[in-house]
């Protein structure tokens, strides 16, 4: 297959509208790409196919009728089949199905489906997974994580993740990063005026680290500090951008340990950055990171500093929409994928059948115990226990010793007292 002579579907879910910017890119030189998101489409991100039903007979029917006209199937975040907490049947059934079909598959990871806690809590001293404020760490059980993990090794094509944050937890995989529409989102830069607007718009409140983020804005009011702050969240989507494009500092995120969507939609904008990146990571950035760096303890001294100081807003601005333009263009990523793309396609397609046969008795055996504990669950529902049952009996015979009247009065006296 000669390069660029391939297709490719990007899906299946909206992952903040990435798959479709990144489609988008692929196609502006000249890939054939498209992207599909199968479920609620919440905040309307452009997609060529939709099915707004996220039901599996409607992804067998996506993959069987879409995803037929394609090279390459680049998934991102969650498999057509995942099955939520524990990887069980029919899990995996839809990457072989499409190895079986020829079909080469990269695998994209986007976040918590595979920020392993106990690795997390090791490496960023602001992690959640104590605490769970938003139920990720729940919902994503370490060793759901690590089966999903294996399991996408030993079918994927290509492993990528979006940012060396996410490296920690995949460490073989390629870096794709969070692509952005450098025309739509063009520089608009900082306003002229004399308090600046401070925005926050978390996804998820615990997460983001917001509590943090408001008890820092009531200390530097406190002090008599002249800013304006607002906390976006629920808004149409036109309003929000309208806010963004006004404002002069973004804080992204405190406690994960790299920026997200938000950071980089603030660095095209040419705004100043707030954003939490982990010790370890800094190296990354060579000279100065893109973004200020804050976490839950420093968060009012940084905003203090920017408050204050106009030139400082200037030059993270600055610093921030150069780093953008050189790494998070759309056409730019696209052009990784590309490069990604034509390595998978130059070497033969396969399952690494031993890795896959462990992670599939690991399946069957999850699958067992699920079976096994649902059996003894109905059992015990639906069979009074034996302490139940010597209750009633002991009741009954009461009730035939003393009478009803008797008995009455006993259950009366009884309730009375509280016993």
């Amino acid at each position: 297959m000669s390069a660029l002579s391939y297709k490719v579907l990007h899906g299946f879910q909206a992952s903040a509208g990435q798959p479709g910017l990144i489609a988008r890119g692929l196609r502006e030189i000249g890939v054939d790409a498209a992207n599909v998101i199968v479920g609620h489409n919440r905040f309307g991100y452009p997609a060529d196919f939709h099915f707004p039903d996220a039901s599996r007979t409607t992804m067998r029917r996506v993959l069987a009728d879409v995803g037929a006209d394609f090279d390459i199937i680049h998934i991102h975040a969650i498999t057509p089949f995942y099955t939520k907490r524990l990887p069980v049947f029919p899990m995996g059934t839809d990457l072989l199905a499409l190895k079986a079909a020829g079909k080469r598959i990269v695998i994209h990871f986007r976040g918590s489906e595979v920020r392993l806690p106990s690795v997390f809590q090791a490496a960023s001293p602001y992690n959640y997974v104590a605490d769970d404020p938003d139920g990720l760490v729940a919902r994503f059980p370490e060793a759901g994580q690590r089966l999903y993990i294996d399991l996408c090794r030993s079918i994927a094509d290509e492993i990528a993740v979006t940012d060396p944050e996410l490296l920690s937890y995949v460490p073989e995989a390629k870096i794709i990063p969070r692509a952005i529409d450098m025309a739509d989102w063009s520089h608009v830069g900082l306003p002229q005026r004399e308090r600046p607007l401070i925005v926050h718009a978390p996804s998820r409140q615990g997460v983001k680290g917001t509590r943090h983020i408001l008890s820092a804005v009531q200390t530097l009011r406190a002090e008599g500090l002249q800013f304006d702050f607002q906390l976006v969240e629920n808004m149409p989507q036109n309003e929000v951008r309208n806010i963004y494009e006004s404002c002069d500092i973004i804080v992204d995120q405190l406690r994960i340990g790299w920026y997200g969507v938000l950071a980089t939609e603030g660095m095209a904008l040419g705004k100043a950055v707030v954003s939490y990146i982990r010790d370890d990571l800094l190296p990354t950035f060579g000279d100065a990171p893109p973004v200020m760096v804050a976490n839950p303890q420093t968060i009012a001294s940084v905003l203090r500093n920017l408050i204050t100081s106009s030139r400082l807003r200037a030059e993270v601005a600055e610093r921030g929409h150069a780093f953008c333009r050189e790494n998070h263009d759309a056409r730019l990523v696209a052009q990784s994928c590309a490069a990604l793309y034509e390595r998978v396609l130059s070497r033969p397609s396969g399952i690494d059948l031993r890795a896959y046969m462990e992670v599939n008795e690991r399946q069957e055996r999850i699958g067992l115990s699920l079976r096994a504990n649902a059996q003894v669950q109905a059992s015990s529902e639906a069979r009074p226990s034996r302490l139940t049952l010597r209750y009633w009996k002991r009741l009954y015979q009461l009730y035939r010793e003393k009478g009803p009247g008797n008995f009455l009065r006993m259950a009366a006296t009884k309730l009375t007292k509280g016993g």
